[in-house]
């Protein structure tokens, strides 16, 4: 009868060299992917990519506006006030905005009867509840903003509707036009 002795070090060269023949014997499969052939990509006209799976949907224009409608019993008098636009990912009203923002508080002022729509948008990157949200924080940041003015909060309504008018598919810089927050007056 043969006996071997190991100690602590043999025990440990023999375990790490059982572990490496095994796992170079090991038949390595390469995960397939779930769907139509993998990731598909779009390249914009400056040059970035966007890379999406087969599970996000189908990708296309959406379009929508609102029309001369009621907002909480009021007309909404649309295209007087030019948009605040924002740079991307961010709710801050940028100095090269607060004109259009003083133009729509001095109309107010002059015009107490009327009250204002603020429509926070957002461009279509990111996921439709974060878009949410971030539509909702560039709404109340011009309210606030307005406020600080002298508008009373109670003449301020904002609204978000995040990513759901924006157009799909449009590279970062060009999507800048769906960054936004709409100024409706309310008669």
């Amino acid at each position: 009868m043969i006996m071997f002795r190991f100690n602590g070090p043999h025990i440990l060269i023999l375990s790490l060299s059982i572990f490496f023949v095994s796992c170079s014997t090991t038949k390595q499969d390469k995960p397939s992917p779930s769907g139509p052939i993998g990731l598909s990509e779009t390249v914009f006209d400056d040059g970035s990519t966007l890379n999406f799976g087969p599970d996000a949907g189908n990708l296309k224009t959406r379009n929508g506006k609102f029309s001369n409608e009621l907002y909480n019993g009021k007309q909404m008098i649309l295209d007087l006030f030019d948009p605040i636009y924002f740079t991307f990912d961010s709710m801050a009203v940028d100095g090269t905005q607060r004109p259009i923002l003083l133009n729509a508080v001095t109309y107010l002022k002059e015009n107490p009867e009327y009250e204002i729509l603020i429509k926070g948008r957002c461009d279509w990157y990111g996921t439709e509840e974060y878009n949410l949200t971030l539509g909702d924080l560039r709404a109340n940041s011009v309210a606030l903003y307005m406020e600080d003015l002298g508008i009373q909060s109670g003449r301020i309504h904002t609204v978000s509707i995040g990513s759901l008018e924006a157009q799909i598919g449009l590279s970062k810089s060009k999507a800048q036009i769906d960054r936004r927050a709409d100024l409706i007056l309310l008669k």
